[in-house]
């Protein structure tokens, strides 16, 4: 995460300008996809259409306020929580690369040079966040009583 750093207020403005047009163009690309049910789960368009708003606004945030706990803190919440209601590990990187590509569309230079990496920086990390919400999942079946054979 060391590799992280603030984007300038320039590229965080940039991105603010456009937040709304990436999460309707994501939504869009993601709703088309022939394997959106194996990545999501039935049901589960509204809930990644709610993902979509709430992810570009919390990045909008680190960008004005980088802080990289809150940063680690939050995608392993949301991993944990997403799975939780039957969005897959393939999921993650799917979308983030979709959105990376949309970024590249709608950014200028500079302020995607500032911006895609924390993109990129989750892609990259994606096992990482996979394999710790996993872990979350195991220690709640232990502490609610219930065993899990296939976690």
């Amino acid at each position: 995460m060391s590799a992280l750093s603030q984007p300038s207020e320039k590229s965080a403005d940039e991105f603010s300008s456009v937040r709304e047009k990436l999460v309707l163009e994501l939504n869009n690309q993601m709703l088309v996809r022939q394997d959106l049910e194996q990545l999501i789960g039935s049901g589960n368009e509204e809930m990644m259409k709610t993902n979509s708003a709430n992810m570009t606004l919390f990045m909008e945030s680190i960008f004005v306020a980088f802080s990289p706990d809150t940063l680690l803190n939050t995608v392993i919440w949301v991993f944990h929580s997403y799975k939780s209601h039957g969005f897959k590990s393939l999921y993650w990187a799917t979308y983030l690369s979709c959105f990376s590509e949309i970024l590249k569309e709608n950014l200028s230079e500079n302020s995607l040079k500032e911006i895609l990496p924390f993109f990129d920086w989750l892609i990259v990390k994606t096992p990482a966040f996979d394999e710790i919400s996993n872990q979350r999942s195991n220690e709640d079946l232990q502490g609610s009583g219930m065993q899990s054979e296939h976690c």
